[in-house]
């Protein structure tokens, strides 16, 4: 039927066939919105900024349509463009769903790249975990003659009962012992922290820790190594852009009131603070604080990561420091004696329930 003849039935030789051509095309409008829906439950889990921008095309695409739809039904007494439009809202949602198809595919990708490279890493932690068990095994070896020499050393002296030369050897023998080397139980981390001490050490940066990490966590090995990593590579490039005399990290971990808590603060340049960009996978930027978020909600714990002041902790009293939502350059400049600190805090809930901590 030519357009005459379709504009001539949509005047007035058959409003019913208008009437239907709308609905159609409402309904394919229908399709296009129910596809976007399906679209943005397939990817579920993702950030919510990708999520956004992905949806930005098909958005558009409903938008321009019901726009033109709207304005041919309300302007111009024609069925033909609204049945063109209609059929192009149909080819919409088939060439979205292929275009997501896509994307969900690229997103998982991605996430295997993510695993993966955590994976690579949790591997260079063990091994050195076992290449330095392997030294202390060694060392271990050699000691037990020399302490054992010594001991014997100790017992001549108590079969004397000389008291002096019994305390010099004990003294002796003490000092013969190997310092311990461990920063905590799991393996896991404490290959890793040890790893990342020393990577802050060629930095200049001292790492003050008081760890607890028990190996009965029920976090996995890979999300130990995520979190721990995470942690200090953020920062440690954040104490990399400040003067030597102010680089420092303090690290706590503990086991309290059912939860696993994990603290760290260091001193921040508060013109790009640890949290001002998404850090990649590369080894300056760590994991990145989404995957660190997505480990605790995953326990049904919380983690939170802000700026805080000690000044203004100091003017009021309080020990733990008020978050900045904005201060001048001048205190934040490298080299400044600035008191602005970045916090991290996670909070796992050990049995899926949280008390206070």
């Amino acid at each position: 039927m030519s357009m005459i003849d379709m504009d001539a039935i949509g005047a007035g030789a058959a409003p019913f066939v208008r009437t239907l051509c709308g609905i159609a095309a409402v309904a394919s409008l229908v399709a296009l919105g129910a596809m976007m829906v399906r679209l943005v439950a397939l990817m579920r889990g993702f950030h919510v900024r990708r999520v956004l921008v992905n949806l930005l095309f098909p958005l558009s695409q409903l938008v321009f349509i019901a726009f033109n739809m709207a304005f041919v039904w309300l302007r111009v007494d024609a069925v033909t463009p609204l049945l063109v439009l209609a059929a192009l809202a149909v080819v919409c949602a088939a060439v979205d769903y292929v275009l997501f198809r896509d994307l969900y595919r690229a997103e998982q990708d991605a996430m295997l790249r993510r695993r993966a490279a955590m994976l690579r890493a949790q591997l260079r932690a063990q091994r050195s975990h076992t290449s330095r068990a392997a030294r202390e095994m060694e060392t271990a070896r050699a000691q037990d003659s020399l302490i054992a020499g010594r001991l014997r050393a100790v017992s001549d002296a108590v079969e004397k009962g000389d008291a002096d030369a019994v305390s010099a050897a004990v003294a002796h023998t003490v000092g013969a012992l190997p310092a311990g080397a461990s920063y905590c139980e799991h393996p896991v981390a404490d290959a890793l922290l040890a790893l990342k001490v020393a990577q802050a050490a060629r930095a200049g940066i001292a790492v003050d820790h008081r760890l607890e990490v028990p190996e009965s966590l029920p976090l996995t090995s890979v999300e130990i190594c995520a979190l721990f990593s995470n942690i200090m590579d953020n920062a440690i490039a954040a104490c990399s852009r400040l003067p030597e005399d102010q680089r420092h990290i303090a690290l706590r971990a503990r086991v309290a009131a059912g939860n696993f808590v994990v603290q760290e603060t260091n001193p921040c340049d508060q013109a790009r603070p640890c949290g001002s960009h998404t850090p990649s996978l590369s080894s300056e930027h760590g994991w990145g604080l989404s995957i660190l978020r997505r480990i605790a909600q995953r326990y049904g714990g919380s983690a939170d990561f802000g700026l805080v002041d000690d000044r203004a902790a100091s003017a009021a009293g309080e020990g733990g420091g008020l978050a900045v939502r904005g201060a001048s350059r001048d205190a934040a400049r490298p080299g400044a004696d600035t008191p602005y600190r970045w916090r991290t805090m996670l909070i796992i809930p050990l049995d899926g329930r949280s008390g206070p901590v």
